[in-house]
């Protein structure tokens, strides 16, 4: 895992600026509450790459963007913590370099904003 900057901020109604956080995940990954975006690189191992999301309920509101950036024949697998779920299901797994996961936090679970598994 490592991270890397991204030149990308959000400015809201304030003018405060918002730095987006991204990290490259090449192994399994824990994703943090200061993550914003996570890319995946599955060509590297040929191995899945398995993300875990943090807490829901400690992260009510929480945006995540999870981006398959190489396709080595594995999948990237990302599932929430413990028995929470992304749209009710245990897990989602993206299957192509093209694949996205868009993600929130309820509050109790993880709900898609828009997504390309495939």
């Amino acid at each position: 895992m490592r991270r890397i900057p991204l030149f990308m901020s959000l400015q809201d109604t304030f003018n405060n600026v918002k730095t987006i956080d991204a990290t490259a995940a090449t192994q399994n990954y824990t994703a943090l509450p200061t993550d914003d975006i996570i890319m995946t690189i599955t060509g590297a191992s040929g191995k899945p790459v398995n993300i875990t999301l943090p807490n829901a309920v400690k992260n009510k509101g929480k945006l995540l963007l999870i981006k398959m950036i190489t396709d080595g024949g594995a999948d990237t697998v990302v599932s929430g913590s413990g028995t929470q779920t992304i749209d009710g299901s245990g897990s989602a797994t993206l299957t192509a370099n093209t694949s996205y996961l868009y993600i929130f936090s309820d509050g109790s679970n993880w709900r898609s904003i828009i997504k390309s598994l495939a």
